[in-house]
């Protein structure tokens, strides 16, 4: 049953190698080898690609979400290949009813220690926040399992993730929002920048840090912080989305990017930068580090969607903010027309060149691609290339630039049919073209 089992996917990898390299160019494609790849990663049922971290061997440490059958409940998938995309192992984890996972690190250590965070259920539409941390070989060296209160010894908030950042204690802060069960229609959800110290302890409100801030209390707001950071030993930044106005009225349905400070006891401070169009909401989904550019700073990334059609949006700002929307380097859309769908998700990494990598879910007819572009530093695509099975819906997950300038990627691609297929992990090397080929 295994051999059979393994044949069917390799048949199915050899489809899609065919529609990836008709979407990617008219050359010829080479025999892969080890300098480019498609490889599928996950066990029976359907798998989702998340994030994954690159070593300084060039190993791969892979993150995604595991579901071995329709009625069975999401688990964390948490495996590490060799630089060719080798299976070195593979781990399933998981605590409660569904486990999403969200987003993985490695640990500023000599040991290089894994570090991730999920969504995991209590009950329906109660989620708390789940942070593992584990070795380079997979075995567990500590977990915490998560939740914020309505107020101390009352009823519990739902708690989202969106992603875990070490800071400079050792510690870490995972960001994403928080809102009361069942959702309020008039405030759904607040910032949340949970903190734990480096073993992994809640340093909670009555320990002197603040875990939320909420911007619309009162009116319609939504807020979710994408990412937190540490900008020195006094001030964090809080990366995010919202509807909270930034034209002086009450808060509107238009959403836009969000960026503040947080002091260091977690308090907000009373300066905000937005970056949005009036006409279309948008939603940040990814951050990245360019610090190591030429004019460094911090690259945001999302979706800006309208009534009919969406595109990718992209800001840059400066090391260091005031707080004025002056820090807005870069602040546009990119022009790429992905299309409407809910959800949809955008992901950045940025170059030591002065460049960017984009991947997104792009609509192709009714169903949804992988779109991976480089962009210059004003946000102008220098090149395009879309991915996709042909066998049904296919998701964009996160992008690197390797040192020798080939491009990794991960996503989830549907494998044997639109009716009867399974969603597998799709871990891409290609060259700097973005293509299949040497």
């Amino acid at each position: 049953m295994k051999e059979m089992r393994v044949s069917f996917v390799w048949m199915m990898s050899f489809t899609s190698l065919l529609w990836l390299a008709s979407c990617d160019t008219s050359d010829t494609l080479s025999k892969p080898d080890e300098s480019y790849f498609l490889k599928y990663l996950g066990n029976e049922g359907d798998q989702e690609g998340v994030d994954f971290m690159v070593n300084p061997d060039n190993s791969m440490v892979v993150l995604g979400t595991s579901k071995s059958s329709p009625t069975a409940f999401k688990k964390i998938y948490l495996a590490k290949v060799d630089g060719n995309g080798k299976l070195l192992w593979e781990k399933i984890l998981g605590e409660s009813l569904n486990d999403q996972a969200v987003d993985l690190e490695i640990v500023n250590n000599a040991a290089r220690d894994i570090i991730l965070v999920a969504n995991s259920e209590v009950t329906a539409g109660d989620n708390n926040i789940l942070v593992i941390k584990l070795d380079q070989n997979g075995t567990e060296l500590a977990r915490v399992r998560q939740g914020l209160l309505t107020s101390p010894g009352s009823a519990p908030r739902n708690d989202l993730a969106k992603t875990i950042t070490q800071i400079a204690d050792g510690g870490f802060i995972v960001a994403g929002s928080t809102g009361i069960i069942p959702q309020d229609p008039t405030d759904k959800s607040d910032f949340m920048h949970l903190r734990f110290d480096s073993n992994l302890v809640w340093v909670s409100d009555a320990s002197g840090w603040k875990s939320s801030t909420g911007l619309n209390r009162g009116f319609v707001g939504e807020d979710v912080a994408v990412k937190v950071i540490q900008h020195d030993l006094t001030t964090f930044y809080v990366f995010g989305y919202s509807n909270f106005d930034d034209k002086g009225f009450a808060p509107t349905a238009d959403f836009n990017f969000l960026i503040f400070s947080l002091g260091i006891s977690g308090d907000p401070g009373s300066q905000f930068v937005f970056a949005g169009l009036d006409n279309a909401d948008e939603k940040m989904t990814s951050f990245s580090n360019a610090t190591s550019q030429s004019v460094p700073g911090y690259v945001l990334t999302g979706t800006s969607q309208n009534l009919i059609d969406g595109d990718v949006y992209i800001a840059k700002l400066p090391k260091d903010l005031t707080f004025f929307q002056s820090d807005l380097i870069v602040n546009r859309q990119v022009g790429l027309n992905i299309g409407k769908s809910d959800p949809q998700n955008v992901f950045n990494t940025s170059t030591t060149s002065n460049f960017y990598f984009a991947v997104a879910d792009k609509l192709n007819g009714t169903s949804l691609d992988i779109s991976l572009s480089k962009l210059d530093n004003r946000g102008n695509k220098i090149f395009e290339v879309s991915f996709g099975s042909k066998e049904g819906n296919d998701w964009s997950g996160a992008v690197v630039e390797l040192p020798n300038g080939r491009i990794a990627m991960i996503g989830t691609m549907t494998l044997g049919g639109i009716v009867d297929g399974q969603k597998k992990i799709a871990l891409l090397k290609l060259n700097p073209q973005g293509k299949l080929a040497p």
